[in-house]
């Protein structure tokens, strides 16, 4: 073999080792720039219970505190929140979330950070408010949930793909 075409399959070589590399990268970027939202609890739960509607039915509150988190090189924005609590019974119940100024969105993310979202969420229980205490109205507003609490979380952002989480929240230790 001639010293040109050892140089030509040593460049030819080069060439396509740099290509794959460059292709490699860019495929390795293009997922990190994916949307990627996800949720995390900060803070245990608090809850609640508010009047009667009907015989024994019961507005149950329950605050939870949690950390949306843009895991993305791109920012992004959390434009809507829904979200499930799994009761004691093992049945999922969509929660209705506070709106109007209470609202938390939309909320901006820039890319690889996260943001504190106040979940006020509210679901529709049973019981009995007479003579009870706030403490007591915490716990049983709490009770109706699972043990551990799950909360299953859909995330919408810009790209308005559903970022769906499940995560397990602590109740406050006085908490049934």
């Amino acid at each position: 073999m001639k010293a040109e075409d050892l140089m030509d399959m040593a460049t030819l070589s080069g060439s396509a080792i740099a290509t794959a590399i460059t292709a490699y990268f860019w495929l390795v970027r293009s997922r990190r720039e994916a949307p990627d939202l996800r949720f995390y609890m900060v803070a245990p739960l608090d809850g609640n219970q508010s009047g009667g509607r009907e015989g024994n039915r019961l507005d149950c509150h329950v605050l939870a505190r949690g950390g949306g988190a843009n895991y993305s090189m791109l920012p992004d924005t959390l434009i809507a929140i829904r979200v499930w609590l799994l009761l004691a019974t093992g049945e999922w119940v969509e929660a209705r979330l506070a709106g109007g100024e209470r609202s938390p969105f939309p909320v901006n993310l820039a890319a690889m950070h996260s943001a504190l979202v106040n979940l006020e969420m509210t679901f529709t229980g049973s019981g009995d408010l007479t003579g009870s205490s706030s403490v007591s109205r915490r716990d049983a507003s709490l009770a109706h949930l699972s043990t551990p609490a799950r909360i299953r979380v859909e995330m919408q952002g810009l790209s308005n793909t559903p970022h769906v989480v499940e995560v397990t929240a602590q109740r406050p230790t006085s908490a049934a």
